[in-house]
């Protein structure tokens, strides 16, 4: 009897070493799946829509990071292309992103900002939110007539607009608890993010059009998932405009 219990032991527990073995391993798989960089000269690639799709059950075997979003990966990997070049030589950004991760964001476009060279970002089919804000610390911008960009404006629990949180409160006198801690914090997101956005357009843009893309970017009444095409992005002397789709 004791032999039957000490092997149903010995199994479940070789169950649990190698289920969290999986995921250990399927992570470390996962990273070296992440798309960035490749052999074009000069070139960097921050795609984050080409991670491996695993299927539901590896996915739960394995474990499954945000898809499609710039996270701790997609900033490492950054890191370690952008390391292999000079800090004065000219380099191409090829971005396709969703967004993401806004810390992580603001490290990569903080890259580019103290980046000595010339950085040209070309967006293959769209960068929103976070992507936005790498290509805006580049120097130069390319976008065919297909591709779009969103707005950049900081979000709360994931979702929720921090602007949208500050006019509801705002006009309201008599703040609970709750509701005083969700102001101070979301007017504190404001508070830090907005400065450290308006550096990085320091170095390429105009008071003016800084103000713009501030307005159209930071502080858009559209929805954070909506598209910001080329053609409402005139006002904007460091962008070109290809015909068609980039490839």
């Amino acid at each position: 009897m004791n032999q039957y219990y000490y092997s149903i032991g010995y199994t479940a527990l070789g169950s649990i070493c190698g289920f969290f073995l999986g995921k250990f391993l399927g992570r470390r798989i996962a990273q070296k799946t992440l798309t960035i960089g490749d052999a074009k000269p000069n070139t960097i690639v921050l795609d984050t829509t080409k991670k491996k799709k695993q299927g539901k059950l590896l996915e739960f075997i394995f474990g499954s990071d945000n898809k499609d979003m710039i996270n701790k990966e997609i900033y490492e990997n950054f890191a370690e292309q952008y390391s292999k070049f000079k800090i004065d030589q000219d380099l191409t950004i090829e971005i396709n992103t969703c967004g993401g991760d806004l810390f992580y964001s603001l490290l990569i476009a903080n890259y580019l900002f103290h980046h000595q060279g010339k950085i040209t970002a070309i967006v293959k089919n769209y960068a929103m939110s976070g992507g936005s804000l790498i290509v805006f610390s580049c120097d130069k911008i390319e976008m065919s007539i297909t591709s779009v960009l969103g707005p950049i404006d900081p979000q709360m629990f994931g979702f929720i607009p921090v602007k949208d949180i500050l006019n509801v409160l705002k006009a309201k006198e008599d703040k609970n608890t709750m509701e005083s801690i969700a102001h101070n914090i979301s007017q504190s997101c404001i508070n830090g993010y907005l400065p450290v956005f308006r550096k990085f357009l320091a170095k390429n843009y105009s008071e003016e059009t800084q103000k713009q893309i501030v307005n159209k970017f930071f502080f858009t009444e559209t929805d954070h998932s909506s598209i910001i095409t080329p053609e409402e992005l005139d006002f904007l002397e460091n962008l070109t405009i290809t015909d068609g789709q980039s490839n």
